[in-house]
């Protein structure tokens, strides 16, 4: 079922929310990642929220001095110069969908069934990502595929408000 857009309390942004993963893939060995939200500002219009690390899905496990906004089921990154939209799922080759399996993803801090799935490249053997977001939880998953190999993110640990009554 494709979505408009990603509904807010899939991604919950406020300033001291954090959340650890932990990284496996290609060339490195496991580590874990913390993503924390430092600050928050406006930025063209928007709420962007400072992200200590985000996911850098090109080989190295983190990438540092990020500013992430939500607007209208879009997730927007900033890099200091340019916006662009991460998560659109409007956008040519890019879906957005709500689980209605009942599947649930399991990672190191929970099961999580109340999840939308983003992939940038729906059918595509060789390349794409998909991120797995949980209801007042955020990104509870991330995978990626390429050529060269692949990565993998999982929740380990959050203070965000939904992931205290997940079971583990």
């Amino acid at each position: 079922m494709q979505s408009n857009g990603l509904p807010s309390e899939y991604f919950p942004l406020k300033t001291g929310l954090y959340w650890k993963y932990q990284y496996k893939g290609m060339p490195r060995q496991p580590v874990e990642v913390d993503v924390r939200i430092t600050e928050q500002k406006k930025i063209e219009g928007k709420n962007y929220f400072h992200f200590s690390t985000w996911f850098n899905l090109t080989r190295s496990a983190d990438a540092a001095d990020t500013w992430i906004a939500w607007q209208n089921g879009v997730i927007y990154r900033w890099d200091g110069k340019n916006e662009t939209s991460v998560f659109a799922p409007l956008a040519k080759q890019i879906e957005l969908t709500k689980d209605h399996t009942g599947m649930q993803i399991e990672t190191p801090a929970g099961k999580f069934s109340d999840v939308y799935r983003f992939h940038d490249c729906p059918g595509c053997a060789d390349a794409g990502s998909e991120f797995i977001f949980a209801r007042n939880v955020g990104i509870v998953s991330v995978s990626m595929s390429a050529i060269w190999g692949g990565a993998k993110y999982d929740l380990i640990e959050t203070n965000a408000e939904g992931a205290a009554s997940q079971p583990r």
